[in-house]
């Protein structure tokens, strides 16, 4: 897979995970502006005050691992290394179901 096509994948996923937190009730007055772990880390700590540490502590971890897998997929050096650099569709598809699931939008599955 070329670069720019890991890149726009990359973008795709990031868009994808923010259109489900920013369109969920957590984020109705704060909305979540991107998945560097500055930006997540200062998102929840707006707002897990009015919903709950355990549950913004849940999506925060959510959050970090699809911004580790997005970042892992455009990491050019990672597919010279390692044999398993396979980007796993099913991690990133599982992850997003697991923050919708938890945004309340839908079933986990």
């Amino acid at each position: 897979m070329s670069r720019s096509r890991r890149f726009e994948q990359r973008i795709n996923i990031e868009r994808s995970a923010l259109e489900i937190i920013n369109t969920s009730e957590v984020a109705c007055e704060e909305k979540l502006a991107g998945l560097t772990a500055a930006a997540i880390e200062s998102w929840t700590s707006r707002v897990k005050e009015g919903h709950g540490e355990g549950r913004i502590m849940r999506l925060y971890e959510t959050l970090i691992s699809i911004a580790t897998e997005a970042g892992l997929l455009s990491d050019n050096s990672r597919a010279v290394f390692s044999a398993s650099a396979a980007h796993d569709n099913q991690t990133i598809d599982s992850l997003l179901g697991a923050l919708a699931a938890q945004c309340g939008l839908r079933p986990a599955s």
